[in-house]
C-alpha cells in the first residue's frame, strides 16, 4: 500500500518570488554603491537647507510661463546678436587644439605671475642694452618666437577672412 505525504510543498506566488528577488536585487546594488549614494544624500540635505530644491521644484511647476518668458526675451533684436557671438565663439573654440593651448595658457599664467613679480620688485625704467642683454635669455627669445609666430598666424587667419 502507499505511504501517507508526510511533507508539504508550498506553492509560491510568482509575483512573491519576483518581489523578493527585485528586493535582493536593490539591496546589493545599494550596498555596492553605498559611498555614491551617501554623497548624493549629503548634497540633496545641502540644496535643501539652501532651499535650492523648493526653487528648481516650482520652476519646474511653472515651467511653461517661465519657457514663454525665456523665448520672448531671447526673441528680442538686442539679444539676437549676442546669442549669435555665443555661437561663434563656441564654434572658434572648437578649433583650437586643446593641448596647444594648454601649453600656451599655462604660459601665459606664468608670464603674468612673474609680471605681477617683476612690478612689485622694480619701478625703474629699462633701457635699450638691458633689452639686448634680455635678448640672450633663452626664455625670453623663446616668448619672442612664439609670439612672433602667433602675430603670423594671425595676420594670415585675419587674411583669409578679408578675402
Amino acid at each position: 500500500m502507499a505511504q501517507a505525504i508526510r511533507t508539504r510543498v508550498m506553492a509560491q506566488d510568482a509575483g512573491a518570488i519576483a518581489t523578493e528577488q527585485t528586493t535582493r536585487e536593490m539591496t546589493e546594488l545599494l550596498y555596492a554603491n553605498r559611498d555614491a549614494l551617501k554623497h548624493g544624500i549629503a548634497l540633496l540635505q545641502i540644496l535643501n537647507e539652501r532651499e535650492v530644491l523648493q526653487m528648481i521644484t516650482a520652476l519646474f511647476e511653472q515651467l511653461d510661463p517661465v519657457m514663454t518668458v525665456i523665448v520672448n526675451q531671447v526673441a528680442k533684436p538686442e539679444y539676437t546678436g549676442g546669442i549669435k557671438n555665443v555661437f561663434a565663439l563656441a564654434g572658434g573654440f572648437s578649433q583650437f587644439d586643446s593641448e596647444a593651448l594648454t601649453a600656451l595658457l599655462r604660459g601665459i599664467a606664468r608670464g603674468v605671475k612673474a609680471a605681477a613679480e617683476a612690478t612689485e620688485q622694480s619701478k625703474s625704467g629699462i633701457g635699450v642694452f638691458d633689452l639686448l642683454k634680455a635678448l640672450k635669455d633663452p626664455e625670453i627669445s623663446s616668448g619672442l618666437r612664439t609670439l612672433l609666430q602667433f602675430l603670423k598666424g594671425f595676420g594670415a587667419g585675419m587674411a583669409l577672412q578679408q578675402s
